[in-house]
């Protein structure tokens, strides 16, 4: 079964550029696509149910779904639409940063994780609000990074339409939520900070360890 889903992956992977990065098209760069589609496409879809339910927990599938559907942007909907060399592997590789297919793996993994320790925290408390703001403090922090090199390239950075359209409300939701709850602007600064500290700091353990 697992050699069947390899083989599915690869077929419909984003083929090797011969300017981009040697590990695009791999059995496991592959895998990892077919799982941000299908964790959008899921989340959406739940997102979608908790909200015709207009069940408080709809807040908290919010980060999942904004995250992986950055993620399909990066490494599926970009090359798709504009050709492989905005695939974000190739894009970064040709930006003289090469991303490997096991970093791949773990960033994006831990990125998944943070959003679904949301769910474990009751949407009305103020815990959940500081969880929020923090999960939603690394996403704008990776915002930040693509808005900015696309702002020096004057071109588009794969991931930029997600960053401006979903993570930068998404964390304005956040500082609202503890300025509610916690009442407390410099609580709200100082998780921000932290936020972005821990994005940063992430991926350079998982590239240097």
């Amino acid at each position: 079964m697992t050699r069947i889903l390899i083989i599915i992956a690869l077929l419909f992977a984003t083929p090797a550029w011969a300017d981009g990065n040697p590990d695009v098209g791999s059995e496991t760069v592959a895998l990892m696509e077919w799982l941000f589609l299908a964790l959008a496409v899921g989340s959406g879809l739940l997102a979608g149910f908790l909200k015709a339910r207009s069940s408080p927990y709809l807040l908290s599938a919010l980060p999942l779904f904004t995250l992986t559907l950055h993620q399909a942007e990066e490494y599926v909907l970009a090359p798709a639409l504009l050709g492989p060399s905005y695939h974000f592997l190739n894009w970064a590789f040709q930006a003289g940063l090469y991303v490997s297919a096991s970093s791949v793996v773990w960033v994006n993994s831990v990125g998944i994780v943070s959003t679904l320790i949301i769910f474990a925290f009751r949407p009305a408390s103020k815990v959940f609000a500081i969880v929020f703001l923090f999960v939603s403090a690394t996403l704008v922090a990776n915002a930040a990074f693509h808005l900015g090199v696309a702002t020096l390239q004057s071109n588009y950075s794969p991931g930029m339409v997600t960053s401006l359209l979903l993570y930068i409300p998404l964390h304005l939701k956040g500082v609202s939520l503890v300025l509610e709850r916690a009442q407390s602007l410099r609580i709200a600064g100082a998780i921000t900070i932290y936020g972005f500290i821990a994005h940063f700091v992430t991926i350079l353990l998982v590239n240097f360890l």
